[in-house]
């Protein structure tokens, strides 16, 4: 079992590790036991880091529990003359050279089929092609991509960007970013449904619970934040530059340890606006630069170019009210998911997670002080209307002024009372 010392496995939460039955002489079957729950994964006999194991891919090709689409139906894997590894955090993806280049990505835990479901739905002008796969039944074991002639990700323009301060090209880039998103985000309104709550609200739970955080929030959620496929797990460094410049997508596969998290696969359009957001402030801290007027511009920019792209009932003012949830509940649900991978890959915890994790009391100790207004502004409403029951014994005119007025004091309660809510940028 030599994978437990590998990057990409959980040897922090792992207490037992258990063999089943192989899918096929090449291919071990496990039971991986942790702290939270079980996942099952799959692992080959030969590393897929030896250039042997893609030579001889057709022995898992003709395994029954094996189905192979696209290029894999037809590629010639014995020509493959070379493999190197292609260093992506905790991803397996490896470049395979040959008569042709492409890349693979081996998936070794079991999940559900994120990224061919989301292919079906041709989102080729958003997202890197993928070029075909193995699937274990609802598994995508292995997919293949064209190869980028590049590896320039958004998160290496940013960079350079704010350390030459251009702020110009930083702006027109954000803009188009969050055009992108927005355009994936409408293509996923094909698969709408209702928002959910209650599981949102119970994933935090269970987040809070497994990471001890030490935190507790839970938010309404407005009726407007409806359930669509997201991208699953956004950041800057992956959205790539393809062969023709442009930017798309990659890498839909989701958290490889949702299983242990819950079973949700819909969330609004807002969670991917948060990971980004999380993942600016994440560059920003690692950069070194603490400037608010920035990073307020930075997530301004990109709002607008995603805003412009997407239905307004996802960006109008109930939707983005963080008194409702809105950005904010995301980007905590964000940096509670970072605080669980930390652990489980046994990685330092960022202190920006921390830090932020641990400002969480004084965000909700101001929302919980700014229902004050929200407060003034229902009983001033309330008092606007129970003067019509003293029609008669009043004067009219000075009812109606005293209605008029309870009114206005109601509208300017409500006003302040979102004025001072969290920033949605």
């Amino acid at each position: 079992m030599q994978f437990k010392s590998h990057d990409w496995f959980p040897s922090g939460i792992v207490t037992e590790i258990e063999r089943t039955k192989d899918v096929s002489d090449n291919l071990s079957k496990f039971k991986v036991h942790t702290k939270h729950g079980t996942i099952n994964m799959v692992w080959p006999t030969i590393e897929p880091t030896e250039l042997e194991f893609w030579n001889n891919l057709k022995s898992l090709i003709d395994c029954k529990e094996i189905k192979s689409w696209g290029i894999a139906s037809k590629f010639d894997f014995n020509k493959i003359d070379a493999v190197d590894k292609v260093s992506d955090g905790n991803k397996l993806i490896f470049l395979l050279n040959g008569e042709e280049r492409i890349l693979a990505k081996y998936n070794p835990f079991l999940i559900a089929n994120r990224e061919t479901r989301l292919k079906n739905m041709e989102i080729e002008d958003f997202a890197i092609k993928i070029l075909g796969g193995l699937k274990l039944k609802k598994h995508d074991l292995i997919l293949f991509y064209e190869e980028q002639m590049n590896d320039v990700s958004f998160e290496d323009t940013i960079k350079n960007l704010l350390l030459n301060s251009d702020m110009n090209d930083l702006k027109t880039n954000l803009i188009e970013i969050g055009k992108l998103l927005g355009k994936f985000h409408v293509k996923m309104n094909e698969n709408l449904a209702p928002p959910i709550p209650e599981k949102w609200n119970e994933r935090l739970k269970r987040l809070e619970h497994i990471t001890s955080s030490n935190t507790l929030w839970r938010a309404p959620h407005s009726k407007f934040t409806e359930a669509i496929w997201t991208h699953g797990n956004l950041s800057l460094n992956r959205i790539v530059l393809d062969n023709n410049n442009n930017w798309r997508l990659t890498n839909f596969e989701g958290n490889p340890l949702q299983k242990l998290i819950d079973s949700t696969v819909r969330f609004p359009a807002i969670r991917d606006i948060a990971s980004l957001y999380w993942s600016i402030s994440k560059l920003l801290y690692q950069l070194g630069i603490d400037d608010d007027t920035i990073e307020n511009d930075i997530r301004r920019w990109l709002f607008e170019g995603w805003s412009s792209a997407v239905p307004k009932k996802w960006s109008n003012s109930d939707s983005l009210d963080s008194h409702k949830g809105g950005i904010l509940i995301w980007e905590y649900d964000y940096a509670l998911c970072e605080l669980f991978l930390d652990q489980a890959f046994t990685r330092k915890p960022n202190l920006h997670t921390t830090n932020r994790l641990s400002n969480v009391t004084r965000v909700q100790t101001l929302m919980f002080k700014n229902r004050l207004y929200s407060a003034l502004s229902k009983i001033t409403l309330l008092c606007g209307f129970l003067l019509f029951f003293a029609w008669n014994t009043i004067d009219k005119n000075l009812l109606l002024i005293g209605v008029f007025i309870a009114l206005i004091i109601s509208f300017i309660f409500k006003k302040i009372y979102q004025f001072r809510a969290p920033r949605k940028w």
